[in-house]
């Protein structure tokens, strides 16, 4: 009950002594004695707390919106503030009615309640604003969503506040929680989205060949230091049909889940408070070098627990650096390794029948090469490694049938991929348009084809 009207001296609201009555309030044990309020008739089982709604669960919070204007047709011994209460529930019928039944509770004579820090705040009435309700997903889950707006009045002369409500270790919480949040390494958290999902690698798909991989396309604005937002994406490629689109899916259904803890081997661990979602899985098909890749792709949101997670540059993702650092390709013992090939697709003997560059004069038993093969081009290729050469398959004879045998013979070989050739590591060798013709060698007619091929080594 409030204080009996004749035992308290109240004060014209424009009087020194109303000011200095309403300088001594501290907003802080307003908020928390209207949190307390609330909870002792909160008939639900999640918590209510302030500033903000919990990052896990369920619950109820009470936001210090606005404190109002002193009336002037009221005394200096009451203070209006303004509070936005808002609340979450998976059980969404239950908790519409509780939600409910806490608004409804108001307007009444809130009496006195003394706050854990000792203030004894006298809440001379409490009115409720009409209660609002939406479906909206949570860290996977759609829940209800509920809030109202809440003005509670203070009688000052009631009221009196200690400093505990707002203790100076407060401040240095609160920036331990920041250092905390602005230490989260976003290449540690691919890392760790990696280890968790299993088989992919961090960072962007290579240019060529199967592979799946995970990164981090945006971050979130500051909202808390309670937790960090991050948005990622998972993407992947293969020639593998059913099983790899099986694989994607099942990693896509993994989403959503909470309380996830990676410890990583370089000493990192990084706590997500929730991975969700954020798209549909993404089928589609690409062509590189002329092979057709089945891909799969989706988007998904990241919260991170800062203050649970430490990062060590151990875990970083390989930074390959920029710089060209290939060393040198010895062509010759390419040219010798490709003509080896063609010789033994075409069932012919090498430097004799097939040889290394141009056809040359005829052999000392009068005998002449069937097929040519030489290196014809050298692409420009602005990457740390690798190369992309033209390489050239010439065939020549008198016959035109057994010409045209040996060409669809050496086309059939075409393309591979991901194979070793002495040595050499080869993405891919792929055929281009093949061209024949006729042409004059020492006063005969012979047909001619040229096989162009593109050859990428890594």
């Amino acid at each position: 009950m409030m204080p009996d009207i004749q035992d308290v001296f109240l004060p014209d609201s424009s009087s020194n002594a109303a000011a200095e009555l309403r300088r001594s309030v501290s907003a802080r044990a307003v908020q928390n004695a209207v949190r307390d309020y609330l909870a002792a008739n909160w008939c639900g089982s999640s918590p209510v707390t302030c500033d903000e709604l919990p990052v896990d669960g369920d619950g109820i919070a009470v936001v210090f919106h606005s404190e109002g204007p002193v009336k002037s047709d009221q005394s200096g011994d009451l203070l209006s503030f303004v509070f936005n209460v808002t609340g979450r529930g998976a059980a969404r019928v239950n908790f519409r009615d509780c939600f409910t039944r806490l608004a409804a509770g108001c307007p009444e004579w809130g009496g006195k309640v003394t706050t854990q820090a000792g203030s004894e705040v006298w809440l001379h009435s409490l009115a409720a604003g009409s209660v609002s309700f939406e479906g909206r997903e949570h860290q996977g889950v759609v829940k209800e969503f509920g809030s109202f707006t809440l003005t509670a009045e203070v009688a000052m002369s009631g009221s009196t506040f200690t400093p505990g409500e707002c203790p100076e270790e407060e401040g240095a919480e609160n920036a331990e929680k920041r250092l905390a949040y602005r230490a989260v390494d976003s290449g540690v958290v691919e890392t760790a989205l990696a280890a968790w999902f299993g088989g992919c690698t961090a960072g962007t798909l290579p240019e060529f060949g199967e592979s799946v991989a995970v990164r981090v396309v945006s971050a979130e604005p500051f909202e808390t230091a309670e937790h960090r937002d991050y948005t990622a994406k998972l993407e992947g490629r293969s020639v593998r049909g059913a099983a790899f689109l099986r694989e994607m899916e099942e990693r896509y259904n993994r989403l959503p889940v909470s309380g996830v803890t990676v410890a990583l081997p370089g000493g990192s661990q990084v706590v997500f408070s929730a991975l969700t979602a954020d798209d549909n899985l993404e089928f589609g098909l690409e062509t590189l070098l002329g092979c057709e890749f089945q891909t799969a792709s989706f988007r998904f949101k990241v919260q991170i627990d800062p203050a649970e997670s430490s990062f060590v540059p151990a875990d970083y993702p390989e930074v390959i650096p920029p710089d060209r650092s290939a060393g040198r390709l010895n062509g010759v013992r390419l040219e010798r390794a490709l003509a080896s090939m063609i010789a033994s697709q075409l069932r012919l003997k090498v430097d004799r029948e097939v040889v290394r560059g141009g056809f040359g004069a005829p052999l000392p038993d009068a005998s002449e090469p069937a097929v040519a093969a030489e290196l014809t081009g050298l692409e420009a290729v602005n990457c740390p490694s690798g190369w992309k050469l033209t390489f050239t398959a010439t065939l020549r004879d008198s016959d035109r049938t057994r010409l045209l045998d040996r060409l669809f013979l050496l086309e059939s070989l075409l393309p591979r991929y991901e194979f070793m050739l002495d040595g050499f590591e080869v993405a891919a060798l792929c055929k281009k348009s093949a061209a024949l013709k006729s042409v004059s060698d020492r006063g005969r007619t012979l047909h001619q084809a040229q096989f162009p091929m593109e050859l990428t080594i890594v």
